[in-house]
């Protein structure tokens, strides 16, 4: 952290801890809006709102250019370099290469089904301290959705790393993961 302090700036680090922080807390408080009903209502892929739960745990996450945690409706640009499938489910890896993050989704689904990430830092041979980044569940009344974006490297502790995203349909042992990726930039 101290290195990103140094590197981005002291101010710019406290503000963005602070208002994930104040994001979190202000999601987990608030009540039912019209907006939220809207956006359940939207397609799979329209920018959903974040499930509470996600948000708050943003604000103990790895910081690059951003935070993990980040909505994926900001990405600046977007690849699907690889997907996977389980009982008619599409799971597929969505990468922002200038934003050094990516994110899951799943599609073709039903409410329930789960999506998230794995990070590892050693090219998927190990990613026991990034297993389940991001586990979000398709939610009642839609057959697809998408976690928060999550940073891929980790430069505070000079952490080089590879997403994969995978998923489970709900009531199922079974699990599909895509094969293990990285962004173009710092490759």
């Amino acid at each position: 952290m101290h290195q990103v302090l140094r590197r981005r700036g002291a101010a710019r680090a406290v503000a963005l801890t602070a208002a994930s922080a104040t994001a979190a807390l202000l999601a987990i408080a608030a009540p039912p809006t019209a907006a939220a009903a809207a956006a359940a209502a939207a397609p799979a892929h329209a920018a959903p709102a974040l499930p509470r739960t996600h948000l708050a745990a943003a604000a103990a996450s790895v910081c690059d250019t951003y935070c993990d945690g980040r909505d994926p409706a900001l990405a600046t640009q977007e690849r699907v370099p690889v997907t996977a499938t389980i009982s008619g489910r599409t799971i597929r890896l969505h990468l922002s290469d200038n934003d050094v993050m990516g994110w899951a989704s799943t599609d073709d689904g039903s409410a329930g089904d789960e999506v998230w990430l794995d990070r590892s830092f050693d090219g998927g041979r190990s990613w026991g301290s990034g297993s389940k980044i991001g586990d979000t569940s398709v939610p009642a009344g839609r057959t697809g959705w998408r976690s928060a974006m999550f940073n891929v490297d980790d430069w505070n502790n000079q952490g080089v790393g590879a997403l994969r995203a995978c998923g489970q349909p709900a009531g199922q042992s079974g699990i599909a993961c895509t094969a293990w990726t990285r962004v173009n930039r710092n490759a």
